[in-house]
């Protein structure tokens, strides 16, 4: 089979007023993980190509042209809520000119509401859960239909699959997700362009990889609902970092939820990785706690060079709010720790939690400088689906109803949730966090210290371009211009 995997385009996607533009799309690219692993375990005697519609720009038009040109016996699309709208336009198109055309739909938004996504009635079939297993599985079990070689009851072999059959939705349940992860194959990295992923903090070719998938922890603002922790051995995660090497990768960016929540684990990982002799710079995603000195040491010792940090707030009163179970003491001691270290920081902050005062966002910008992060990346607050700060808001009346789940059953374009404040503080609260970008990376001496750290020619232009952006930045008339389709159902004046 002729088999087309895409990533969805991001034109007319929702207008979530969280994350300016100029860091979502001009400070870091990174690879189509899922779709790579999924495709690493389908028989080679089939025809696979990925593409990344996202990377290259496309539009909803340019992709279904493409798909046209293609003609897949399978059309695959990783798809994440906020990218919805597009997701059921490109499929509708396909699926009126591509009649023959079996479609598929897998990603973070079947995985939490596959019944939805089914229901939109533009696809033959909806994936959640796992995939790298039941993907390959799938493949085999269509082949063999499309070969008369089988009935479509043999779909109900595919774990965590949607079909129909006899004009009814069916469901079969995902396999039991084991704690280890070393059944799982290395994603296949070589279907797409490498050279096309990249973020501003790192000096050559990257990628991404995961160690450890899940987060036990319940921040109220956060969107990830696999609270189970499963992990890859020691053995399996070197071996990976020394494949990526092979590929000519010089940086890998671990890209778990929480890296450093086993400390035994990443211990063994380091010391693996030292013990081999495995010569890679890679960066991490981690909490402020927990984190010591002779963990951190050895960190760098393995090839650390970045730590990702997810802080959100210096308001000791929004952090015990939103159950981030860090405190002030532990953001500082982290800080403190990296600095001294000489280990590059990139803090993630979020603007505009309720707790937060005037004096607070007057002060913002001096109290984050005070740590000394090395990058900043700062979003406002706001509202995810399945997220405690998005039920309250429902709960206690502020949302007349399930907006998400409106939106989820008919998608419109460029679709934006009411702001969960008053409209002269998200005004404020978006200001500042642009601000703060502004002070911050066009700074002489962020920008002389950013130079010492990386002359590469190519990051230097992507660098400026971003700079250029961020001197004009206004995410506020961004938002407004893109915007054309907020809720019906307008909520209240403000939730706080």
């Amino acid at each position: 089979m002729k088999i087309l995997l895409i990533t969805t385009p991001k034109e007319g996607e929702c207008v979530e007023g969280a994350t300016p533009a100029y860091l979502l799309y001009d400070f870091s690219n990174y690879p189509p993980l899922g779709l790579l692993a999924i495709a690493a375990n389908v028989d080679s005697r089939h025809e696979l190509e990925v593409l990344d519609t996202v990377t290259k720009n496309m539009s909803i038009a340019e992709t279904v042209e493409y798909i046209k040109k293609a003609k897949p016996d399978l059309l695959g699309l990783s798809v994440a809520s906020r990218r919805l709208y597009p997701m059921k336009a490109v499929t509708a198109r396909i699926k009126e000119e591509l009649p023959d055309t079996a479609i598929i739909v897998g990603g973070a938004h079947p995985n939490e509401f596959g019944m939805q996504t089914m229901e939109l009635g533009t696809m033959d079939y909806v994936m959640s859960g796992y995939c790298e297993l039941a993907f390959p599985q799938f493949i085999e079990n269509l082949d063999k239909i499309r070969k008369g070689e089988a009935s479509k009851e043999i779909m109900s072999e595919v774990p965590g699959l949607y079909y129909r059959l006899d004009g009814q939705i069916k469901f079969n349940p995902e396999d039991e997700k084991a704690q280890s992860l070393d059944h799982l194959p290395f994603p296949k990295r070589d279907l797409v362009d490498l050279n096309d992923y990249f973020t501003a903090a790192d000096k050559e070719r990257m990628t991404t990889m995961f160690t450890s998938r899940g987060c036990p922890y319940k921040c109220t603002f956060c969107d990830v609902t696999e609270k189970q922790y499963h992990y890859r051995s020691t053995k399996m995660i070197v071996d990976e970092m020394e494949y990526i090497l092979s590929l000519g990768i010089k940086e890998i960016h671990i890209f778990d939820d929480t890296f450093n929540l086993n400390r035994k684990r990443v211990i063994e990982m380091c010391n693996e990785i030292i013990r081999r002799g495995v010569k890679v710079r890679w960066t991490a995603r981690v909490r402020a706690n927990p984190l010591d000195r002779e963990m951190l040491l050895l960190m760098k010792k393995a090839g650390l060079s970045r730590l990702h940090a997810g802080i959100e707030s210096l308001d000791p009163a929004a952090l015990i709010a939103m159950k981030k179970q860090i405190t002030l003491e532990h953001i500082k001691d982290f800080f403190a720790l990296c600095k001294e270290l000489k280990i590059n920081t990139l803090c993630y902050m979020i603007l505009g939690f309720p707790e937060e005062t005037r004096e607070y966002r007057e002060t913002f910008f001096k109290t984050l400088k005070k740590l000394s992060p090395t990058y900043v990346f700062i979003n406002v607050l706001y509202p995810l689906a399945k997220t405690k700060l998005y039920d309250d808001l429902v709960a206690n009346g502020f949302y007349p109803r399930d907006l998400w789940d409106d939106f989820f059953r008919n998608p419109v374009p460029n679709f934006e949730l009411p702001p969960m404040r008053t409209p002269e503080l998200q005004k404020e609260v978006v200001e500042l966090m642009d601000n703060v970008h502004k002070r911050f990376y066009l700074s002489p001496s962020f920008i002389i210290q950013d130079l010492r750290r990386n002359m590469n020619p190519k990051m230097l232009m992507r660098k400026a371009k971003m700079a250029m952006r961020l001197i004009f930045a206004n995410t506020l008339q961004e938002n407004a211009n893109g915007s054309h389709h907020s809720s019906p159902f307008p909520a209240k004046t403000s939730a706080y």
